[in-house]
């Protein structure tokens, strides 16, 4: 069978670059302590990147397990906490840990919704989910180009 010579290249051949080194550094610039946690891997490690950002977003839960994570570059503290929880958390709280071990292993930890954050959280939420997959949002690189 001969190729098809009208075939057209997969959509995403036609995206602009992702502007993920720029959104990330946005993202540093505005939280010392994401960018602190966010350097231990690269930028392009969306697991890491995500979870972090969402976790820094919730400082009862980044207090009390954030250095573990970062000391042992790995959300291994917060989804032992989810497992053996050490002190009660809220159900904001509770999401949080819940979407950080999904976003480090998509597969193995499943979340649902994050009906319970406020307006914040969710915000932050709606960036790792693109930090997760590599990409910046378009909806800001085409508010910042208009702007």
């Amino acid at each position: 069978m001969a190729p098809d010579s009208h075939r057209r290249p997969p959509p995403s051949a036609d995206l602009p670059d992702t502007g993920l080194v720029d959104f990330i550094n946005q993202l540093r610039a505005q939280d010392p302590a994401f960018a602190e946690a966010s350097v231990l891997y690269p930028d392009d490690m969306g697991e890491w990147q995500a979870a972090v950002y969402l976790l820094t977003g919730c400082d009862p839960v980044w207090r009390v397990l954030g250095a573990a994570a970062m000391a042992e570059h790995s959300m291994a503290p917060i989804i032992s906490e989810i497992e053996n929880p050490r002190r009660a958390w809220s159900a904001s709280e509770d999401e949080v840990m819940a979407w950080a071990a999904h976003f480090w292993e998509l597969r193995r930890y499943p979340a649902k919704f994050p009906s319970t954050f406020q307006s914040f959280l969710f915000e932050r939420w709606i960036a790792a989910l693109h930090l997760r997959d590599g990409r910046a949002p378009m909806a800001r690189l085409v508010q910042a180009a208009a702007g």
